[in-house]
């Protein structure tokens, strides 16, 4: 696989609230799932070009662009994951109303 600058992925994570209310979780899995939705329309149609170009065009897209794409897809895929499993604490978690 390629090799990204964790620096960007860190930036990005460290904008992410610690203690997100649940409105803000909401809002990240949005996020999450439109770039995952924006990954995947880009990865698609990359594949499908690399379908009707010379050979040196298709070889660099599948040794360098379509790997990039899809190793980057898997980290938002994972964070979007992430972010549906704090949906789910938060559904869950006891309330601190009285009954």
């Amino acid at each position: 696989m390629t090799e990204h600058d964790p620096r960007s992925f860190q930036d990005l994570f460290d904008s992410e609230p610690d203690r997100p209310s649940a409105a803000e979780t909401a809002k990240w899995i949005d996020l999450y799932e439109r770039l995952t939705a924006l990954m995947e329309r880009q990865l698609e149609e990359t594949r499908q070009f690399a379908e009707g170009v010379p050979d040196p065009m298709r070889r660099y897209l599948s040794t360098e662009n379509v790997p990039i794409l899809t190793e980057e897809l898997e980290i938002f895929r994972r964070r979007l994951e992430r972010w549906r499993e704090i949906a789910g604490t938060q559904e869950t978690a006891p309330t601190d109303r009285p009954s």
